[in-house]
């Protein structure tokens, strides 16, 4: 995992920019911020994962996962699809982004397709 973390700073470049803190849930406790361009989403819950958990992003658009510490080879279960594409839309008066499956202690980066 951490050769492929590494893989994914260097090819898009994450510490180009500081990190923007999207979204904090303490009583969830989920974790949601952006790094030149990415979204890192982090379920830091050891018990609970959660279904279609409302993932804010800054842009509307198209965003699939590029790294996922639940895939089979880091361990895990492959309960997140990659690939995938979620669909970030905005309501008026209300927040930008997708839902997405968040299993319980794990982290996804997603990237915005162009």
């Amino acid at each position: 995992f951490d050769k492929a973390m590494l893989d994914v700073a260097k090819k898009y470049k994450i510490f180009d920019k500081a990190p923007v803190q999207l979204y904090v849930d303490q009583d969830k406790q989920i974790l949601i911020y952006e790094r030149n361009n990415l979204i890192f989403i982090f379920n830091f819950s050891p018990f609970n994962s959660y279904e279609s958990y409302f993932v804010k992003v800054p842009k509307k658009g198209k965003y699939e996962p590029i790294l996922s510490t639940d895939q089979y080879s880091f361990g895990g279960w492959n309960r997140i699809e990659m690939p995938m594409t979620y669909t970030a839309t905005q309501e008026k008066g209300k927040d930008c982004g997708f839902k997405m499956y968040l299993p319980a202690r794990t982290a996804v980066c997603v990237g915005r397709k162009k």
